[in-house]
Protein backbone atom coordinates (compact mmCIF):
# COMPACT_ATOMS: atom_id res chain seq x y z
CA UNK A 1 0.00 0.00 0.00
CA UNK A 2 1.24 3.47 -1.08
CA UNK A 3 2.28 5.86 1.77
CA UNK A 4 -0.23 8.69 0.72
CA UNK A 5 -3.46 6.40 0.83
CA UNK A 6 -2.03 5.41 4.63
CA UNK A 7 -1.95 8.58 6.03
CA UNK A 8 -3.67 12.02 5.67
CA UNK A 9 -1.78 15.02 6.20
CA UNK A 10 -2.06 16.77 9.32
CA UNK A 11 -2.78 20.50 9.69
CA UNK A 12 -2.16 22.15 13.49
CA UNK A 13 -2.87 18.83 14.82
CA UNK A 14 -6.07 18.69 13.17
CA UNK A 15 -6.03 15.69 10.36
CA UNK A 16 -7.33 16.67 6.99
CA UNK A 17 -8.36 14.52 3.89
CA UNK A 18 -9.29 16.61 1.25
CA UNK A 19 -7.52 18.92 -1.85
CA UNK A 20 -8.13 22.58 -0.96
CA UNK A 21 -11.83 23.49 -1.41
CA UNK A 22 -11.07 27.71 -1.64
CA UNK A 23 -10.64 28.86 -4.71
CA UNK A 24 -7.53 31.21 -5.09
CA UNK A 25 -6.76 30.81 -1.84
CA UNK A 26 -3.04 32.35 -2.13
CA UNK A 27 -4.54 35.47 -4.47
CA UNK A 28 -2.40 34.90 -6.67
CA UNK A 29 -4.90 34.65 -10.21
CA UNK A 30 -4.64 38.39 -11.89
CA UNK A 31 -1.32 39.55 -10.89
CA UNK A 32 -0.56 43.19 -9.77
CA UNK A 33 2.39 44.67 -10.69
CA UNK A 34 3.35 46.57 -7.40
CA UNK A 35 -0.38 46.85 -5.27
CA UNK A 36 -4.36 47.22 -6.21
CA UNK A 37 -6.66 49.18 -4.95
CA UNK A 38 -9.85 46.98 -4.63
CA UNK A 39 -13.77 48.34 -4.32
CA UNK A 40 -16.24 46.83 -2.29
CA UNK A 41 -18.61 44.41 -4.59
CA UNK A 42 -15.68 43.73 -6.85
CA UNK A 43 -15.95 40.50 -7.88
CA UNK A 44 -13.52 40.18 -10.94
CA UNK A 45 -10.18 41.26 -9.69
CA UNK A 46 -9.49 38.29 -7.07
CA UNK A 47 -11.60 35.19 -8.79
CA UNK A 48 -13.35 33.27 -6.25
CA UNK A 49 -13.27 36.39 -3.95
CA UNK A 50 -15.64 39.18 -3.57
CA UNK A 51 -14.59 42.32 -1.84
CA UNK A 52 -16.79 43.37 1.12
CA UNK A 53 -17.27 46.23 3.49
CA UNK A 54 -19.68 49.33 4.11
CA UNK A 55 -17.37 51.96 5.80
CA UNK A 56 -14.91 51.80 3.66
CA UNK A 57 -16.82 52.25 0.72
CA UNK A 58 -18.13 55.85 2.34
CA UNK A 59 -14.66 56.62 3.16
CA UNK A 60 -12.41 55.68 -0.10
CA UNK A 61 -14.06 52.73 -1.53
CA UNK A 62 -10.57 51.16 -1.55
CA UNK A 63 -11.99 48.29 1.05
CA UNK A 64 -9.26 45.42 0.31
CA UNK A 65 -5.37 46.16 -1.41
CA UNK A 66 -3.78 43.18 -3.34
CA UNK A 67 0.00 43.14 -2.61
CA UNK A 68 3.31 42.35 -4.60
CA UNK A 69 5.53 40.44 -2.59
CA UNK A 70 7.92 43.17 -4.14
CA UNK A 71 5.92 46.57 -2.79
CA UNK A 72 7.76 48.71 -0.18
CA UNK A 73 7.22 51.92 1.95
CA UNK A 74 9.34 54.37 2.97
CA UNK A 75 9.19 54.57 6.81
CA UNK A 76 10.64 56.69 9.83
CA UNK A 77 12.35 53.42 10.79
CA UNK A 78 13.53 52.75 6.98
CA UNK A 79 12.26 50.93 4.16
CA UNK A 80 9.47 48.24 5.09
CA UNK A 81 8.91 45.47 3.28
CA UNK A 82 5.17 43.48 2.64
CA UNK A 83 6.47 39.97 1.34
CA UNK A 84 3.71 37.49 0.63
CA UNK A 85 4.04 34.58 2.91
CA UNK A 86 3.26 32.24 -0.33
CA UNK A 87 3.40 33.04 -3.88
CA UNK A 88 3.91 36.83 -4.96
CA UNK A 89 0.40 37.98 -3.47
CA UNK A 90 -1.34 38.67 -0.51
CA UNK A 91 -3.98 41.01 0.40
CA UNK A 92 -4.20 43.70 3.25
CA UNK A 93 -7.91 44.16 4.46
CA UNK A 94 -7.35 47.50 6.08
CA UNK A 95 -7.37 48.85 2.37
CA UNK A 96 -6.29 52.00 1.48
CA UNK A 97 -5.53 54.01 5.00
CA UNK A 98 -7.73 51.44 7.28
CA UNK A 99 -10.85 52.30 5.89
CA UNK A 100 -12.12 49.79 9.26
CA UNK A 101 -14.43 47.29 7.66
CA UNK A 102 -12.82 46.00 4.21
CA UNK A 103 -12.53 42.46 3.73
CA UNK A 104 -13.23 39.28 1.20
CA UNK A 105 -15.59 36.41 1.32
CA UNK A 106 -16.05 33.58 -0.34
CA UNK A 107 -19.29 30.69 -0.74
CA UNK A 108 -18.52 27.25 -1.31
CA UNK A 109 -20.34 23.92 -1.21
CA UNK A 110 -20.17 22.31 2.17
CA UNK A 111 -22.12 18.86 3.05
CA UNK A 112 -24.06 19.82 6.20
CA UNK A 113 -22.65 17.79 9.59
CA UNK A 114 -19.28 17.36 8.14
CA UNK A 115 -15.85 18.52 10.30
CA UNK A 116 -13.95 21.14 8.28
CA UNK A 117 -10.57 22.51 8.98
CA UNK A 118 -10.04 26.19 8.10
CA UNK A 119 -6.23 27.47 7.93
CA UNK A 120 -4.99 30.93 6.80
CA UNK A 121 -1.64 33.30 7.59
CA UNK A 122 -1.97 36.67 9.14
CA UNK A 123 0.07 39.19 8.75
CA UNK A 124 1.48 42.27 11.26
CA UNK A 125 3.91 44.67 10.21
CA UNK A 126 6.80 45.76 12.21
CA UNK A 127 5.08 47.60 15.16
CA UNK A 128 8.29 49.81 15.24
CA UNK A 129 6.90 51.00 11.94
CA UNK A 130 4.82 54.38 12.14
CA UNK A 131 1.28 53.56 10.64
CA UNK A 132 1.66 50.33 11.84
CA UNK A 133 1.90 50.22 15.88
CA UNK A 134 -1.09 47.72 16.71
CA UNK A 135 -1.66 44.12 16.20
CA UNK A 136 -3.08 43.06 13.38
CA UNK A 137 -6.75 41.77 13.68
CA UNK A 138 -9.20 40.00 11.73
CA UNK A 139 -12.91 38.68 12.28
CA UNK A 140 -13.85 35.79 10.54
CA UNK A 141 -17.67 34.66 9.54
CA UNK A 142 -18.56 31.49 8.52
CA UNK A 143 -22.54 30.88 8.15
CA UNK A 144 -23.96 29.17 10.81
CA UNK A 145 -21.12 29.56 13.40
CA UNK A 146 -20.04 32.44 16.09
CA UNK A 147 -17.59 34.82 14.92
CA UNK A 148 -13.96 34.43 15.43
CA UNK A 149 -11.38 36.96 15.87
CA UNK A 150 -7.79 35.99 15.48
CA UNK A 151 -4.57 38.93 16.21
CA UNK A 152 -1.29 38.50 15.21
CA UNK A 153 1.30 41.23 17.53
CA UNK A 154 4.18 39.11 16.81
CA UNK A 155 7.08 42.33 15.47
CA UNK A 156 9.30 41.39 12.90
CA UNK A 157 12.01 44.36 11.75
CA UNK A 158 11.31 46.06 9.11
CA UNK A 159 8.85 43.26 7.49
CA UNK A 160 6.00 41.40 7.79
CA UNK A 161 5.40 38.37 10.23
CA UNK A 162 3.22 36.20 8.70
CA UNK A 163 1.35 33.82 11.69
CA UNK A 164 -0.93 30.72 10.94
CA UNK A 165 -4.13 30.56 12.01
CA UNK A 166 -6.79 27.73 12.40
CA UNK A 167 -10.41 27.15 12.70
CA UNK A 168 -12.22 23.90 13.07
CA UNK A 169 -16.32 23.98 12.55
CA UNK A 170 -19.27 21.93 11.85
CA UNK A 171 -21.17 22.75 8.17
CA UNK A 172 -24.82 23.40 8.98
CA UNK A 173 -25.41 24.62 5.35
CA UNK A 174 -25.11 23.21 2.02
CA UNK A 175 -23.33 26.50 1.01
CA UNK A 176 -20.78 28.19 3.35
CA UNK A 177 -19.95 32.14 3.32
CA UNK A 178 -16.24 32.69 4.89
CA UNK A 179 -15.84 36.28 5.31
CA UNK A 180 -12.29 37.90 6.63
CA UNK A 181 -13.18 41.58 7.59
CA UNK A 182 -10.73 43.11 9.22
CA UNK A 183 -10.77 44.06 13.07
CA UNK A 184 -8.00 45.90 13.20
CA UNK A 185 -6.91 49.43 15.51
CA UNK A 186 -8.06 52.31 12.77
CA UNK A 187 -4.35 53.49 14.06
CA UNK A 188 -3.06 50.39 12.08
CA UNK A 189 -2.66 50.08 8.30
CA UNK A 190 -1.89 46.59 7.82
CA UNK A 191 -3.66 43.46 8.21
CA UNK A 192 -2.54 40.36 5.66
CA UNK A 193 -4.37 37.97 4.95
CA UNK A 194 -3.12 34.85 2.58
CA UNK A 195 -2.59 31.28 1.79
CA UNK A 196 -6.34 30.46 2.82
CA UNK A 197 -7.20 26.87 3.32
CA UNK A 198 -10.05 24.99 3.81
CA UNK A 199 -10.07 21.31 4.02
CA UNK A 200 -12.51 18.30 5.14
CA UNK A 201 -11.49 17.21 9.01
CA UNK A 202 -10.71 13.91 9.21
CA UNK A 203 -13.01 12.00 11.77
CA UNK A 204 -9.69 10.30 13.72
CA UNK A 205 -8.33 10.16 17.16
CA UNK A 206 -7.11 12.73 19.17
CA UNK A 207 -3.37 14.27 17.96
CA UNK A 208 -1.62 12.24 20.21
CA UNK A 209 -3.44 8.66 19.34
CA UNK A 210 -3.19 9.90 15.88
CA UNK A 211 0.67 10.05 16.07
CA UNK A 212 0.89 6.82 17.49
CA UNK A 213 -1.39 5.56 14.26
CA UNK A 214 1.22 6.81 12.18
CA UNK A 215 4.25 5.26 13.61
CA UNK A 216 2.41 2.37 13.93
CA UNK A 217 1.37 2.55 10.11
CA UNK A 218 5.12 3.58 9.08
CA UNK A 219 6.54 1.09 11.03
CA UNK A 220 4.24 -2.13 9.90
CA UNK A 221 4.83 -0.53 5.99
CA UNK A 222 8.61 -1.25 6.85
CA UNK A 223 8.38 -4.16 7.60
CA UNK A 224 6.51 -5.49 5.12
CA UNK A 225 8.79 -3.61 2.64
CA UNK A 226 12.25 -5.67 4.34
CA UNK A 227 10.27 -9.13 4.75
CA UNK A 228 9.88 -9.28 0.93
CA UNK A 229 11.69 -11.79 -1.02
CA UNK A 230 15.42 -10.96 -2.40
CA UNK A 231 16.80 -12.65 -5.96
CA UNK A 232 19.44 -15.28 -4.61
CA UNK A 233 23.06 -14.13 -4.76
CA UNK A 234 25.07 -16.49 -6.74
Amino acid sequence: MKLALLLCAVSVGVPVCSANLITNGDFETNAVADFARLDTNDITSLPGWKVIGSACTATSGKCTLVLNTIYTEPNAIGTIFFQSQSGNQSIDITGGGNTTDGGVEQTLATSIGTAYALTFYLGNMDNNASLYGAASSVRVKVTGQADQFFSNNVSDANHLNWALQTYTFTATSALTTIDFINNTSATDNEAGIDNVQLNVASNTPEPSTWGLMVLGGLALTVRRAKGRSQPHRP
